[in-house]
């Protein structure tokens, strides 16, 4: 028997979003069964602060004004009831829909932000208006980019116990600035800002719990990035809204690989490496390659090492928020009982 579900909506409203900041104390935007659907609206950087026109001196007047937060607008948390720690929450990303414009920007040099600051002192803003129905916007003049939505920061509330160094080599201040208050800035094992640009349309994403409820955040939408976003920001935009299916997995435990983000599309598993130093990013995505294979294809470790090096591609997800990121993309075509087009990953009590 398919079990009944519900259809939220959550609004972008001052009481809903927060800049740059996970508060783990906030009191519920909304509080949902295990299955049910949300629908969340998102806001632009600094609580739709950056609008067509706005100059890049204002915007790095923005991150100065912001000190000590991310720029991003975040709406939630949203409480799934019957999450506790331990568990693993599934979100099935079932539809985007866009809001008007977006933009791209690198800051001035002095901030330090990007790949290569020293190449860019003086910093650059670029507006762009989106085709929602055709997903394009034209770049430049013959130039015309196809839109990938998915939504930057998807997370959970982040734990309480936030050791120094740990988990992704990460200075406290820098994740936990205050009790109980995270910065939107650097990813971790409860998601947050991993900016990996498979988690669109069709992806499934499975998150650690820490919280009681999971906590679970949205917000930094992107429309289109590619993979490293090198320069600090993709085609930032908002989304009215995203809609999800968010599903308590009481079956999975978070530990090994399922202790970090997990993805799944109809062609790959994703697994994820976090570290503020890229090699070490890139170790910590081939040891979860590594357990994945081991705990659901019950490869053997040398077997499993083995096919990361032969079949497994790994991808720069980001370098730009501190933490960064290599994602590990396992090809499902390989395996004879993948099913191609199906999610082996989801609870199959709900139907995709």
């Amino acid at each position: 028997m398919v079990p009944v579900t519900t259809t939220h909506t959550v609004s972008a409203t001052d009481d809903t979003v927060t800049v740059g900041r996970f508060e783990i104390e906030k009191s519920p935007v909304a509080t949902i069964d295990s299955g049910d659907w949300v629908s969340v609206e998102t806001r632009y950087h600094y609580n739709d602060g950056i609008v067509p026109g706005m100059d890049i001196t204002a915007i790095a007047n923005l991150r100065r004004r912001f000190r000590g937060r991310g720029p991003h607008s975040v709406t939630g948390p949203i409480y799934v009831k019957g999450a506790e720690p331990g568990d693993v929450l599934e979100i099935r990303i079932r539809g985007i829909r866009l809001k008007s414009y977006g933009f791209n920007f690198n800051l001035p040099g002095e901030f330090m932000t990007g790949a290569i600051p020293e190449d860019f002192p003086t910093g650059h803003v670029k507006y762009f208006d989106l085709d929602g129905a055709l997903m394009s916007t034209r770049f430049a003049p013959g130039v015309t980019v196809t839109l990938a939505p998915y939504p930057g920061i998807l997370g959970v509330g982040p734990p309480l116990d936030w050791p120094e160094k740990w988990p992704v080599g990460l200075p406290r201040e820098l994740g936990q600035p205050e009790a109980g208050s995270f910065s939107t800035v650097p990813p971790g094992p409860f998601g947050g800002n991993l900016d990996n640009t498979e988690w669109g349309v069709g992806a499934a994403v499975f998150l650690p719990v820490f919280h009681a409820g999971a906590l679970v955040w949205t917000g930094d939408s992107h429309c289109k990035q590619g993979d490293g976003e090198v320069n600090l920001t993709a085609i930032e935009c908002a989304f009215g809204p995203v809609t999800m299916q968010i599903i308590v997995r009481k079956d999975r435990r978070a530990e090994g690989a399922w202790a970090w983000p997990i993805a799944e599309t109809r062609t790959h598993w994703i697994v994820q490496g976090l570290h503020t130093d890229l090699d070490e990013a890139v170790k910590h995505a081939v040891r979860n390659t590594i357990d994945f294979l081991v705990r659901e294809k019950d490869f053997t470790r040398h077997d499993a090492y083995a096919f990361a090096s032969v079949a497994v591609d790994y991808r720069i997800t980001q370098v730009v928020d501190i933490v960064k990121g290599v994602h590990g993309m396992i090809p499902k075509a390989f395996f004879d009982d993948a099913g191609h087009f199906a999610c082996t990953l989801c609870d199959r009590r709900f139907a995709w």
